[in-house]
């Protein structure tokens, strides 16, 4: 979602070739998400690390601080890559705890993540 309700973005793509396409139908294409994210959007995020984030567990190729758990054992709060990932909500699925509710920050950057629905692949 765009910042002041300046409609939905979809971003798509694999490892050789990634498209955004606006809330105009408009599509552009590029090799790296997060400079398409930056040229299109003014913001971008590592996805990478997003990728393991919205599992709710930290990205294991880089450095984790301020790691904070649940009674269960589920990760609710770490810092890493200068991002503060927070997981408010989980939900099971086949037997999975995973996130339904992130929150990550950085400086003055809010996104919040809602997963609405989670598929296996």
């Amino acid at each position: 979602m765009a910042p002041l309700n300046g409609g939905t973005f979809r971003l798509n793509g694999g490892a050789s070739k990634v498209e955004i396409i606006t809330p105009k139908g408009e599509s552009f294409s590029g090799v790296r998400p997060e400079d398409l994210m930056q040229a299109h959007l003014g913001w971008s995020i590592p996805l990478d690390g997003t990728r393991y984030w919205i599992r709710g567990i930290p990205d294991p190729k880089a450095a984790s601080s301020q790691e904070i758990t649940d009674e269960q054992g589920r990760w609710t709060d770490f810092e890493q890559d200068r991002w503060r990932i927070s997981i408010l909500d989980y939900v099971v699925v086949d037997g999975l705890n995973l996130p339904r509710r992130l929150y990550l920050t950085r400086d003055d950057f809010k996104i919040r993540i809602v997963v609405n629905q989670w598929e296996r692949r």
